[in-house]
């Protein structure tokens, strides 16, 4: 026995359920989505078989987890769908990690040039100072520029 759950029926069905959801499928032809009370789904299905596939997945056990996020589903092609979407979802995460280690990498290397050249610069102004004190004190002891000066 089982319970119907399209929208206004609740009826316990002793008769083949699919055979009963025909029936509601075959009086409601114009309609596109599910009308099974709860149904999430959004989907418009464009004939009534394939709102019929779609109507079973409510009554069949949902056995097959998702190995991501331990959702529970009947159908194994939903299962897929949705994991896919998961493995999307890990690829994009994926490249941008890629992008912000290259970055990073970029960024330590260009901070390991820039601290290369300032020791090169200081290397160089100290040098600068040293021979403009070794040069001061070279004129000094120079007789020659005493004798200009005095």
């Amino acid at each position: 026995m089982f319970l119907c759950k399209i929208k206004g029926c609740n009826q316990q069905i002793e008769e083949d359920l699919l055979e009963h959801i025909g029936k509601h499928i075959e009086k409601n032809k114009n309609v596109e989505k599910c009308l099974w009370e709860g149904c999430k789904c959004t989907q418009k299905f464009s004939s009534s078989y394939a709102l019929a596939q779609h109507i079973k997945c409510h009554f069949q056990t949902p056995n097959l987890e998702c190995a991501f996020c331990h959702v529970l589903f009947a159908k194994e092609d939903s299962l897929k769908k949705h994991e896919e979407k998961h493995m999307h979802e890990n690829e994009k995460k994926s490249r941008q990690a890629d992008r912000l280690f290259f970055v990073s990498e970029v960024r330590d290397e260009e901070t390991e040039n820039l601290h290369l050249l300032l020791e090169e610069r200081f290397y160089h102004v100290s040098l600068n100072r040293l021979l403009k004190k070794e040069l001061v004190r070279n004129k000094e002891n120079d007789d020659s520029y005493n004798d200009y000066l005095g």
